[in-house]
């Protein structure tokens, strides 16, 4: 850092044609000097670390009115063709303080201090020098400001696990395609996101990626190799048998290269290892015709042959396939006046539990009356009938419920009504308030569902402190009405036993618009 710079004034002629140039390369005639102090020769920061610089200023000579002066703060982008278009004002006063969207490089940067009474100005030229990448732990949060999609992400401490480290904002503008140079602009309105290992026709080999599906897109970015964005490499589209369909509303991945993709009601299945893309929906019958499906999918976690129910909405039945099928089977279980292929009744919300051995729970509704069914549905495909219980009357707001999850250890079902956060347990029937929301309004309500661990596995076991908050936690979303593009939160409360008090594991993230989706990663 240079302790203290004298800037010499340029005449009026030299200072129009060379503002954004080093000024030590010219001769120039001296009319005053102005000493700045506190400005580097070279910035070296971290990729997404903020740029904090605020200058002192003073004159040699005469005394200088700060509030007289404009400041101006330029960055170029050398990778940039044309050069014309290379440079960046990232600021225009004294105190800069911003998070530049630049990738790994040096980059030239100015600061112009112009007199706005006489029109002097003096330049200082200095590096911008940005090292570093991604680290592989954290959370991704995906939000909804004003109907577009921002995706930020919280990076882990390897450390100190669970304690936010560092946080990159809009973390999508430091991803530049391999082929435009251009950061990777999330177009639409967000969706949901999934993380998986997979490959396709065109990128053969074996990757991590992150889906960002928005309404316009379904975004693929390689996080194997540091979050490369590649347009034509790296496409959705790449993955289907015939472009249908273009992207997804949400993805459910079940093992290494086999998911599920929902678009419009409809039901499209993935598994590499055998040739099959996405084409056909699953939802259709013998003879092609296509029956809807509620956006809920039931899946077990460590689930390598890819069991899936689902709902169809037209017949009001329960389905169900694995990635053999071709298309969807009924799941065929009856019992307590229920039948799965013909409950009568609509599906509110389903989930799925690995307490009990694994459950299904659905939230029914028939003729203004709600219902609470539990279906066995296990890691190995096996489906049971458990129970039907009418739920209208016995738990409190059931029917203003908007938001519902079933927890990973305990099986206790939650949901949000009327500024409260409920908890139930299914065996005992205890409701309680979990949570007061004083006012919040909820955006999502989830656990957390990592495709080849469960609460059980080793390599949960065996990573107690960093995975037992991420598996057993309720992820809550909530914003403030009255400031919904930046008030967005996300509370982690980790569920305990015996209806115990929810406690918070991991600080609350903010500062987001309203939260719609939220994903761990933990994987190159």
């Amino acid at each position: 850092m240079k302790n203290l710079l004298i800037i010499q004034v340029l005449l009026a002629v030299l200072m129009l044609s060379s503002c954004n140039k080093d000024l030590g390369n010219y001769n120039y005639v001296t009319l005053d000097s102005l000493l700045v102090a506190d400005l580097p020769d070279t910035l070296n920061l971290t990729i997404g670390q903020e740029i904090d610089l605020d200058p002192t200023v003073s004159s040699q000579h005469n005394q200088i009115d700060i509030s007289e002066l404009k400041f101006q703060w330029d960055i170029f982008d050398p990778s940039i063709i044309p050069a014309s278009e290379s440079r960046f004002i990232i600021g225009n006063e004294k105190h800069l303080k911003i998070i530049p969207k630049l990738m790994v490089g040096k980059y030239p940067a100015y600061l112009k201090i112009t007199q706005q009474s006489t029109g002097r100005s003096w330049t200082h030229r200095f590096i911008v020098n940005i090292e570093g990448k991604f680290g592989p732990y954290g959370w991704f949060i995906l939000s909804d400001k004003n109907k577009k999609a921002h995706l930020d992400y919280f990076q882990d401490d390897q450390n100190n696990w669970n304690s936010n480290g560092t946080v990159y904002r809009d973390i999508n503008n430091f991803w530049l395609d391999e082929n435009t140079k251009s950061p990777l602009v999330l177009e639409g309105e967000p969706k949901s996101m999934e993380i998986y290992l997979n490959r396709d026709a065109v990128a053969t080999a074996q990757k991590i990626y992150l889906y960002v599906n928005t309404s316009n897109n379904t975004y693929k970015i390689n996080q194997t190799d540091g979050f490369t964005v590649n347009f034509l490499k790296y496409n959705f589209r790449n993955e289907t048998a015939s472009g249908n369909p273009s992207s997804a509303d949400s993805i459910v991945a079940y093992s290494s290269f086999m998911s599920h993709a929902i678009k419009d009601n409809n039901l499209y299945a993935y598994y590499f290892m055998v040739s099959k893309y996405y084409n056909v929906p699953v939802n259709s019958d013998a003879n092609g015709k296509i029956y809807r499906i509620s956006p809920f999918i039931c899946a077990p976690m460590d689930n390598s042959l890819m069991y899936a129910m689902f709902y169809d909405m037209d017949n009001r039945r329960f389905m169900r396939s694995n990635y053999s099928s071709a298309r969807g089977g009924e799941v065929g279980i009856t019992g307590e006046n229920f039948d799965s292929s013909n409950t009568g009744m609509d599906l509110v919300w389903m989930g799925h539990t690995m307490a009990f051995n694994g459950q299904a729970v659905a939230i029914m509704k028939k003729n203004n009356q709600y219902y609470l069914l539990r279906m066995t549905f296990t890691t190995t495909g096996s489906v049971a009938f458990h129970s039907l219980t009418e739920i209208t009357t016995s738990l409190t707001d059931i029917t203003q419920a908007n938001h519902f999850v079933v927890d990973n250890k305990y099986g206790y079902l939650f949901y949000t009504a009327n500024d409260k956060l409920y908890q139930y347990d299914m065996d005992a029937k205890v409701l309680k308030v979990a949570k007061e929301l004083n006012g919040r309004k909820v955006s999502m309500l989830k656990v957390e569902r990592l495709i080849s661990l469960s609460p059980s596995s080793p390599g949960t076991i065996n990573n107690q402190t960093r995975m037992d908050p991420v598996l057993n936690s309720l992820l809550l979303g909530t914003y403030d009405e009255s400031n919904p593009s930046s008030s967005g939160k996300v509370e982690f409360l980790h569920v305990q036993g015996l209806m115990g008090t929810l406690k918070q594991t991991i600080d609350p993230m903010e500062g987001f618009g309203k939260v719609v989706d939220v994903q761990y990663t933990d994987r190159y």
